[in-house]
């Protein structure tokens, strides 16, 4: 895959990985959404997660808190899905 082709992509979650980053209301709904990702053609929950927490302007209350209890919650809705 060329870089021109990857570009797009690239480009593309970014400004989508914006949209959750408008409020923080929109990020925890977005990591409380039934589905991975919240909405078609979104980054993934983990990209969003992660994005937010990288960007230091990006405030929302207590945010490790939020980051935390989503990642604990899917480990352990992924582990009693897996025996």
């Amino acid at each position: 895959m060329s870089q021109d082709e990857i570009r797009p992509t690239v480009e593309r979650r970014t400004r989508a990985q914006m949209a959750y980053q408008d409020s923080a209301q929109s990020f925890v709904r977005a990591l409380r959404a039934p589905n991975d990702p919240p909405r078609q053609g979104d980054p993934s929950k983990i990209d969003i997660a992660s994005a937010a927490w990288r960007e230091t302007s990006f405030h929302v209350p207590r945010k490790a808190e939020v980051v935390l209890e989503w990642c604990l919650t899917r480990l352990l809705k992924d582990g009693t899905r897996h025996p």
